[in-house]
């Protein structure tokens, strides 16, 4: 159940006037320009919630959708920076659409993911505490070695849960991760599987990918490879 607690920052109409403003332009001229301003004021404005308040994404993922409010209706606001708790506490991610019509035809203005939600909560930053500019955030299995556990400051403990979660549904029975950081490819997690469980390198990208829409951007993933030991890695 998402609650209101208003401060004075949240559910600002002028944000969402800024934000209609820019709705209105088409995806294809949307520059840099365009997505400073989004950031600048998406996250306080004040937006309405759909029905249905959760659905499933193409991806998988099940998102919050919000909308932008019908002009001249009432509605109950939300704001995103309001909600994103309760998106992390459920493993949500946030759909943001024009319109309820373009929640029927998922077609949405923008997507955030749960890790993004994680990094605006935790870090207050778009692009995560730990980004250091690596372009492919999947690394072959056996490049980087074990060096710790991920603590709370990393990987908070609903995040653990959710990749615990995400690698029993592939079918492995003791989901385990461990860290690694060096100044080249910054953090990056590993865990407890390896290439030969996998039938090929399509389901690896998949499972990867899913790990990294939950961790805060920047963090890159990684798999054991077949001579490594697990038994140094955090049971998740």
């Amino acid at each position: 159940m998402v609650t209101h607690e208003k401060n004075n920052a949240q559910f600002d109409l002028a944000k969402t006037e800024v934000l209609g403003k820019l709705f209105s332009i088409n995806h294809q001229k949307r520059q840099q320009a365009w997505y400073n301003k989004f950031q600048e004021v998406v996250l306080d404005a004040s937006l309405q919630l759909l029905e249905p308040n959760v659905s499933t994404g193409p991806d998988g993922f099940n998102y919050l959708n919000l909308a932008m409010p019908e002009p001249n209706t009432p509605f109950q606001s939300f704001c995103i920076s309001h909600v994103i708790p309760h998106c992390l506490e459920q493993g949500l991610g946030i759909a943001l659409f024009l319109n309820k019509h373009n929640l029927a035809l998922s077609m949405p203005e923008y997507v955030f993911s749960m890790g993004v939600l994680d990094g605006l909560h935790r870090h207050n930053s778009w692009v995560g505490k730990y980004d250091c500019g690596v372009t492919n955030n999947i690394l072959p299995a056996g490049e980087i070695c074990f060096t710790g556990q991920p603590g709370e400051e990393i990987i908070p403990s609903y995040t653990k849960k959710l990749i615990g979660n995400l690698l029993r549904g592939y079918g492995f029975t003791n989901p385990k991760i461990g860290n690694f950081y060096n100044e080249k490819v910054g953090f990056a997690v590993i865990i407890n599987c390896r290439e030969s469980n996998f039938a090929n390198k399509d389901l690896i990208q998949h499972l990867c990918t899913q790990i990294m829409w939950l961790l805060t951007p920047g963090i890159a993933v990684t798999l054991l490879s077949e001579t490594d030991s697990d038994d140094d890695l955090l049971s998740i």
